[in-house]
């Protein structure tokens, strides 16, 4: 064949495959539905030794939809002879509690799409995703075998966020997407008609959400640094520790070059965990399991902050120092906490001593400590408190310092005895490093958790306005009191804004989103993706990206602690001097930050020195050469990283001998393009010899 033939021969080819080639998407937009605008995906964690959550197969699992709205439904399934195969069964989420262990167990079901209409209450029996005892693995009592841990009674199949589903699940709660699968999908296409399945077509789903680790975080880990080895390319992930940062804040300051230094058991610490999880990284409201605590913390610092130099006058000539600890990470084997205490031991905390600064903050270690308060689940009550304490603790000589600081709160112990037991709760962390630190936990629960929503997608729109509003206020009054009285001697002039607590009640809990209400817009003004302070999320997150570290609640209660014991500073009058000062690092003892006055309705911004830091809440195992990850010591949690490709796709599946009908003909279009290629080979010698002029530059064509 001729150049000028070939020529001819692939301008032929292009005519026939461009418009197929460009066609090609609006074929696959005709046959497949996507509904993307409400979804959220159940997503793979691994620890030390195995892996949970979910995943589908890299191309996507793909079945028939199945409404299933009781146990008949199920067993239909289960009991199916081959008329449909695979299964993608949609749930009310309020039946999730119900039919969890089934679903994740019958290989028929390869995908689930649970939905939640958001004007829908879930129900009261509850759903929590966390197990009967929470951080069981790294807990004080983790070897006492005569403990029985059973505070979350409403747990979900034993702890539904801890199963490997080996299967995706989808969120949806988009009230048309409901519609779409229900109505026009399920009851048009797919729902029996006199116990009878329906004929072909049927409606059917591919849920595509791959995740890249599997096994557990140490094979993980393994294999992400021998293919950045083999590869020279060191970005690439299968996964990422869990990693966030702790606010922390003293007051009063400490200055080692004034010698104003921390001393034996001279500090008192108050704490709250700011995290919660659930099987969906962005819908992790925690609004009793965490926010009703960081509400109540950041209370007692507002009220504090109204007489800082008071309170800080008061406490040096005590010698005393407070310690605000928000802690992140805390819902997965206390992270936070841990790594605050390594790096106490390690005396690193809340930074490393430098030789180049001349006004440094002084190094906390676990000797320094002499009191813990823990404000765990504050809201759901209404008025009724208790104080936990661990029996061995109480019972001994740090017994009458625990009763004086219970006697300035008002609560009862939940119970007395020597062998009572702390929940779940950061304070287990402190005393495992030493266990004569005097401390307990408040919470609104006795035995077990009052909370029906402990740690899942559900913790939200459940509580009480006006009476999770008194329990925090009742609880802040009670803290700020034990608080004062102990580090400055002193609780009178001390006053918490119950307005302030409403206002927070609020932008957290009552708003849809964060950034809908005032003191949010405002404590959001200076960041550079406001975006990602909008979503109710307060899972820890990975250090995949510089914007995954600092998760929206962190960001937010950062700005509300610097607004509440900071000190403006006059004559700084731009946000570029506030940053100079940040940079020149003459001190370790404070922050600079550059935001509105919260309180205020003007728009003036100012520059505010503080002792609110962050420090890290990443997990020490990752930190320690040839840490054993199985030893249960510290958490050992990393996140999968998620294939690019997420999808939820609807189409009508034909009947199965459609598929073979279209296998045949495409075989047959396959043999007779091969017939008439070789055909065409065979006579293209015949049409050159009928144009032996017909060459590459020949004038006669």
């Amino acid at each position: 064949m001729t150049h000028s033939n070939f020529r001819i021969y692939l301008i032929a080819i292009c005519v026939v495959l461009v418009p197929v080639l460009t066609n090609g998407q609006r074929v696959a937009d005709q046959i497949y539905m996507k509904l993307d605008s409400s979804t959220s995906q159940c997503f793979r964690l691994l620890n030390g030794t195995h892996q949970v959550g979910c995943q589908s197969k890299e191309n996507g699992n793909t079945g028939i939809i199945y409404l299933v709205e009781s146990s008949a439904e199920l067993d239909a399934i289960n009991q199916d002879s081959g008329n449909y195969g695979e299964y993608i069964v949609a749930i009310d989420a309020r039946h999730f509690d119900e039919f969890a262990s089934a679903l994740q167990r019958m290989p028929s079901i390869v995908g689930v799409l649970l939905m939640q209409r958001n004007s829908e209450p879930l129900g009261s029996s509850g759903i929590s995703e966390d197990a009967a005892c929470p951080n069981e693995r790294t807990s004080m009592y983790s070897e006492d075998a005569a403990h029985k841990c059973d505070w979350n009674p409403t747990q979900t199949a034993a702890g539904v966020r801890f199963l490997d589903w080996t299967k995706p699940i989808f969120l949806i709660d988009n009230a048309t997407e409901i519609d779409i699968i229900v109505k026009s999908c399920w009851e048009t296409f797919n729902k029996p008609v006199d116990g009878m399945a329906r004929e072909f077509p049927v409606c059917a789903a591919t849920l595509t959400q791959f995740m890249t680790a599997a096994k557990d975080a140490p094979t993980c880990l393994r294999r992400q640094e021998m293919f950045a080895g083999l590869s020279g390319d060191t970005t690439l992930h299968l996964c990422d520790p869990l990693i966030d940062e702790n606010i922390i804040a003293f007051l009063p300051p400490t200055n080692k070059t004034a010698k104003q230094m921390f001393e034996h058991e001279s500090v008192f610490v108050l704490t709250a965990r700011m995290d919660s999880f659930s099987m969906f990284s962005d819908r992790t409201p925690g609004e009793e399991s965490a926010i009703s605590g960081v509400i109540t913390l950041l209370a007692v610092a507002n009220a504090i902050g109204q007489k800082r130099e008071q309170f800080s006058s008061a406490a040096r000539q005590r010698k005393h120092y407070l310690l605000f600890a928000l802690l992140h990470g805390e819902s997965l084997d206390y992270i936070g906490s841990s790594r605050m205490l390594y790096d106490m031991n390690q005396t690193k905390f809340p930074v490393e001593a430098s030789s180049s600064v001349k006004d440094q903050v002084d190094q906390l270690t676990i000797d320094h400590i002499g009191f813990v308060l823990e404000l765990n689940q504050i809201g759901s009550s209404g008025g009724e408190h208790f104080a936990h304490v661990d029996g061995t603790v109480y019972s001994g000589i740090k017994r009458e310092k625990i009763d004086t600081v219970l006697k300035d709160t008002g609560f009862s112990l939940a119970d007395d005895s020597n062998t009572s037991r702390l929940p779940p709760a950061s304070y287990q962390q402190f005393l495992k490093h030493s266990h004569s630190i005097p401390g307990f936990v408040i919470g609104d629960y006795k035995t077990k958790f009052n909370n029906k929503y402990y740690n899942s997608f559900a913790d939200s729109d459940n509580l009480d306005a006006a009476k999770a509003i008194d329990a925090i206020t009742k609880v802040a009054e009670s803290s700020l009191k034990a608080v004062t009285n102990w580090v400055a001697n002193e609780s009178t002039g001390y006053t918490i804004d119950r307005d302030y607590i409403k206002d927070l009640y609020d932008c957290f809990i009552t708003k849809k989103f964060w950034d809908e209400c005032e003191i949010l817009k405002r404590a959001t003004t200076y960041l550079e993706n406001k975006a990602i302070v909008r979503q109710k999320t307060t899972y820890i997150g990975t250090q995949g990206s510089m914007e995954a570290r600092s998760s929206p609640i962190k960001r937010i209660a950062n700005v509300l602690m610097v607004g509440s014991l900071g000190e403006k500073l006059p004559n700084v009058d731009t946000k570029e001097q506030c940053g100079h000062l940040s940079g020149l690092k003459k001190n370790n003892m404070y922050s600079y930050f550059w935001q509105l006055d919260l309180l205020q309705s003007d728009n003036a911004s100012y520059c505010y020195q503080s002792t609110v830091m962050q420090t890290p809440a990443q997990s020490p195992a990752f930190l320690i050469e040839d840490y054993d990850m199985t030893s249960g010591k510290y958490s050992t949690w990393v996140e999968s990283v998620w294939a690019p490709s997420v999808s939820l796709k609807l189409f009508l599946r034909p009947p199965p001998r459609y598929s073979l009908w279209i296998f045949l003909t495409a075989m047959v279009v396959l043999l007779v393009s091969m017939a008439i290629c070789l055909l065409l080979h065979r006579i293209s010698p015949l049409l050159i010899d009928a144009h032996p002029g017909a060459d590459i530059g020949d004038p006669s064509l």
